[in-house]
């Protein structure tokens, strides 16, 4: 007998439609009150009681019951479908933000085997705007040229200034001993009231590394 009732309640709280099948349950266990009720057929303790408690005398009771169950059962499903909606909506919308989301990175390179140049590439599927550029110490500034917006994939060379001068090679392997913090903020085209941030450790060339994000 207790398998029977494990097994049972198992069927009735599994998640997937258990709403469903409560519902029928409990319009089923109305039924048979009714017909307990009303016909007093049935020798079983559980109907005799369930006969002897049962809101439902006649047949419009039952039709009344029938109706107060659907109602509830359509009240649930709305407030599941709306809540459903709502999660997908949301999920679409981050799905669109992620699919025209800029990304600035930074880093050394050495076009054409040249000199190393500080590089500011726009690694993410959206445009870049309102770019700024700071620094963890006043003293230094990296300037971009007065660009303010950089396409996707696209990239500028920046330099890092000092004075208002650009630094020299010297200067520059300095910052193997004192790293400079970089913070790189940005919005992009379809969300220009967000700002979007990269962080970055900028050393004497080849070294650059990312230390945070704000946008992936």
């Amino acid at each position: 007998m207790m398998k029977y009732i494990v097994q049972f309640k198992k069927w009735l709280l599994d998640k997937p439609g258990f709403i469903y099948r409560l519902y029928f349950l409990v319009l089923v266990l109305g039924i048979l009150g009714f017909v307990d009720y009303k016909y007093a057929l049935s020798s079983w303790p559980l109907l005799r009681f369930l006969g002897a408690v049962s809101i439902i005398k006649s047949s419009s009771d039952l039709i009344l019951f029938w109706t107060f169950l659907v109602i509830i059962l359509y009240t649930i499903e709305t407030y599941r479908l709306r809540d459903e909606t709502y999660s997908l909506a949301q999920a679409t919308l981050e799905a669109n933000r992620s699919a025209h989301q800029p990304g600035l990175t930074m880093r050394w390179m050495r076009p054409n085997n040249g000199d190393w140049v500080l590089i500011l590439t726009n690694q993410g599927k959206g445009t870049a705007l309102n770019i700024e550029i700071v620094t963890d110490n006043n003293e230094f500034e990296i300037d971009c040229g007065g660009v303010n917006a950089i396409y996707q994939g696209d990239a500028i060379g920046v330099d890092i200034k000092k004075d208002n001068r650009k630094l020299t090679h010297e200067e520059i392997d300095t910052l193997s001993e004192s790293p400079l913090n970089v913070v790189i903020k940005f919005s992009s085209m379809e969300n220009l009231s967000s700002l979007f941030s990269t962080k970055i450790e900028v050393k004497n060339p080849p070294h650059a590394k990312i230390t945070e994000t704000h946008w992936r």
